[in-house]
């Protein structure tokens, strides 16, 4: 189940990554037409100018919100599908332990792994037999 979900989270951090760039580009179109409209302003069509298009920018701006919040959403689905991973990692790095072998051992109460030179369990105190 965990690599569904990290695969669920891929996913939905492309389609969010997607969507914040589009209303991104949305965003930023609406000054390059602003920028076009009154670039002479006493040029032809003086007065005769077309409304500013301020609904692509908050179209633009609502798109990049809700593609950062499927971004961060799928990220997070990502890191919980491998979150045993990154803990076990975390805290061999934190205890200054080697990774796990092939012939490692696991303690029966927690199943955390066991180093070679271990008899009791960091996490739960339990003997390893």
């Amino acid at each position: 189940m965990s690599r569904k979900l990290t695969n669920s989270g891929l996913a939905v951090t492309g389609i969010g990554a997607v969507a914040a760039v589009i209303g991104l580009i949305l965003f930023i179109s609406v000054f390059f037409a602003v920028g076009r409209q009154i670039n002479s302003p006493f040029g032809p069509g003086f007065g005769h100018h077309q409304p500013f298009p301020f609904s692509r920018a908050v179209i633009g701006v609502v798109m990049f919100g809700i593609g950062g919040l499927l971004v961060k959403a799928g990220l997070s689905m990502t890191v919980v599908g491998s979150s045993d991973k990154i803990g076990a990692w975390l805290s061999r790095v934190i205890h200054g332990e080697t990774p796990p072998t092939a012939a490692s051992r696991t303690f029966p109460n927690c199943r955390s792994s066991a180093a070679a030179d271990d008899r009791f369990c960091s996490k739960c105190g339990s003997r390893l037999e």
